[in-house]
């Protein structure tokens, strides 16, 4: 039976796997053909499928000089969700934007990301 205290702990599971960037703790976490979805017109906006995808975008989040904080965890009946504050400086440009990611559970597990960004424009000026 999924409990309050079964996603809080899963919640803070993933929170600890992005932040250490553990692949395979990440691998356990998630479903094989996980959707991480990023919204704006940018080089790392879009769909990104799976723990390579994942990887490969913090991988570019890195490469902008990104700063990722990932702030609360937090549960619902359906679900989890993190909130983040994600800053940098980059060829001149600030990036400070608020997100939350939403996730989706399918069997105890993340099959969907879904992250809500307070500043799509910045983010859009600051990826090209």
């Amino acid at each position: 039976m999924i409990t309050y205290e079964s996603r809080a702990e899963f919640v803070n599971d993933l929170r600890a796997a992005l932040s250490t960037l553990d692949r395979e703790r990440l691998t356990e976490l998630v479903t094989e053909d996980v959707v991480w979805a990023l919204p704006g017109s940018n080089a790392v906006s879009g769909e990104t499928v799976g723990v390579d995808g994942i990887f490969g975008r913090l991988q570019k989040l890195a490469g902008y000089e990104v700063q990722i904080e990932i702030q609360n965890g937090m549960v619902s009946p359906d679900g989890v969700a993190m909130t983040l504050h994600n800053t940098g400086s980059h060829n001149g440009l600030i990036l400070d934007e608020y997100l939350v990611s939403a996730v989706t559970l399918e069997a105890g597990r993340a099959s969907r990301i879904d992250t809500y960004i307070s500043d799509i424009p910045m983010m859009d000026a600051y990826f090209v």
